[in-house]
């Protein structure tokens, strides 16, 4: 397997490995994971909760918009 060095503020560090324990998994494992996810190629899991989650009346097409109300413009 391919290693990688990256560098990191000691912030940036602590919190991963924070994370690393709460997941109970090396921080090794815990970054290689994290970058797969990053990495897929497919729609995130949270995507398919959008569904149902407007009504079709919500969607409504606004009128036309006055444009002598407008701020002027500048010439250019």
């Amino acid at each position: 397997m391919a290693q990688l060095t990256i560098y990191l503020d000691s912030e940036t560090l602590r919190k991963i490995e924070s994370a690393a324990a709460e997941s109970s998994v090396s921080i090794s494992k815990w970054v290689r994971e994290k970058i797969e996810i990053a990495l897929r190629d497919e729609w995130p899991e949270s995507f398919s909760r959008i569904f149902g989650a407007l009504r079709e009346t919500d969607l409504v097409e606004p009128g036309e918009l006055d444009f002598r109300i407008d701020v002027s413009r500048g010439q250019l």
